[in-house]
């Protein structure tokens, strides 16, 4: 891969940046980044990062994210639209988050019908977009739940496509289903809720717990 840094600073902010594949696999367990390469140097389908800690989580997850990114570029060339980062844990909006949008909109005489939730799905799904179509995803997830319904949307489209996803987060891979549905789930390659598996079997998991990752 030819392309400078700034794919990968953009992406992760000047936080997380440190969180490069060489600082990860230097310092962590032999057998976690054999584990981890092993995804990232073939991504397909889903990885699920998990850990009690979702920061340890993440950080992982963005190690082995940027390792198989560069894969991808490898393989194709390097592509604007290489790599996006969700960080779904602290999205959170208010019931307009645009309020002067939503009156231009509804000073539109063909939008009279416009309301703040109007403007609130537009902002969520202009949010998902470049999640939906990156050639890889990581994606954070909230521990509680699809309260904004915008990782269902994500998890379809990524489906639709065959395009490889990297999850963090801190729910039991078991437990996965009854914190975000069925339909999430099973797109992701996980079990439904009442055990029943996936239809193919299309999910890797790095359970970090027992761990000393970096």
């Amino acid at each position: 891969m030819t392309e400078p840094d700034s794919w990968w600073s953009g992406a992760v902010g000047p936080e997380w940046r440190s969180h490069t594949w060489a600082a990860f696999s230097a310092a962590a367990p032999e057998d976690l980044v054999g584990q981890a390469l092993s995804w990232a140097q073939e991504p397909a389908h889903t990885l699920y990062v998990r850990s009690a800690s979702l920061r340890q989580a993440y950080g992982v997850a963005l190690a082995t994210a940027r390792r198989a990114a560069e894969s991808i570029a490898d393989e194709r060339g390097y592509s604007p639209h290489l790599f996006a980062v969700g960080v779904l844990d602290e999205l959170s909006l208010p019931e307009d988050p645009d309020p002067a949008a939503t009156a231009a909109a509804r000073a539109n005489p063909r939008r009279e019908g416009w309301t703040s939730l109007d403007t609130r799905r537009q902002y969520l799904d202009n949010y998902a977009k470049p999640l939906e179509r990156a050639d890889l995803t990581l994606l954070r997830l909230p521990p509680r739940g699809d309260a904004e319904r915008v990782l269902d949307q994500i998890a379809d489209d990524r489906r639709n496509y065959l395009r490889p996803t990297v999850l963090a987060g801190v729910v039991l891979p078991h437990e996965f289903a009854a914190t975000y549905g069925d339909g999430i789930a099973t797109r992701f390659g996980f079990p439904r809720g009442d055990g029943t598996p996936a239809p193919r079997r299309t999910l890797t998991v790095l359970d970090l717990d027992g761990l000393s990752p970096a």
